[in-house]
């Protein structure tokens, strides 16, 4: 009301553009474990407890694919493979075993 029903369209327009480009170039992709309490997949950032396999990678694509974002998403998962983690620096070492397969879930 204070500033006009037209500047609040804008403010809303410019605000679902800057959520859609923040959410291309940084999709999230968690990494599951199985938790030992109910046998159930969670990331292990948030459960710590959760245990990961060895030899197999289960991540969870937690933005929807898209042709903007797919790029990213192929980098992450190539980077995951080679070290472990999507957020490792190529010249850290290896944090996982070698793997022998990913699943997407």
């Amino acid at each position: 009301i204070i500033l006009g029903p037209e500047l609040g369209i804008f403010i809303s327009i410019g605000v679902s553009i800057f959520l859609v480009i923040q959410h291309t170039s940084l999709p999230h992709i968690a990494i599951l474990g199985r938790d030992p309490d109910n046998n159930k997949f969670k990331d292990v950032k948030q459960y710590p407890n959760a245990e990961k396999i060895d030899g197999i990678l289960i991540v969870r694509i937690e933005e929807p694919l898209y042709f903007a974002n797919i790029e990213q998403i192929k980098d992450m998962l190539s980077r995951i493979e080679r070290l472990g983690s999507h957020v490792a620096h190529p010249a850290e070492e290896r944090v996982l075993p070698p793997l022998y397969g990913i699943i997407i879930h």
